[in-house]
């Protein structure tokens, strides 16, 4: 009876559990056409939830809290592929060209 607790896998730990997975994700990770496309979808997200007119500090914080969400969002994908505990790769790939 001093069985260990089962402990259902966290979704990262399933994603994790599959070489292919992580090796097509990081792969996907580096590409810079990724980088501009999410570059431009956050911009473009942030520009429409703060259009409006904020007449109180409720909805200005609630605008606040939509983009740090997104923030975290793009952040979990990006670190989607990497084990816990890795340092963040820090990639200089100098301007994204926003032109092509």
């Amino acid at each position: 009876m001093n069985d260990p607790i089962k402990v259902n896998p966290t979704p990262r730990q399933s994603f994790q559990s599959s070489p292919a997975f992580v090796k097509e994700h990081r792969e996907l990770m580096q590409s810079n056409i990724l980088a501009r496309s999410c570059s431009f979808a956050l911009a473009h997200y942030a520009r429409r939830i703060s259009d409006g007119k904020f007449t109180d500090t409720t909805s200005a914080a609630m605008t606040f809290f939509k983009l740090q969400g997104a923030h975290e969002f793009l952040d979990t994908l990006i670190k989607l592929g990497e084990p816990d505990g890795a340092p963040d790769k820090v990639v200089d790939k100098g301007q994204l060209n926003y032109k092509v």
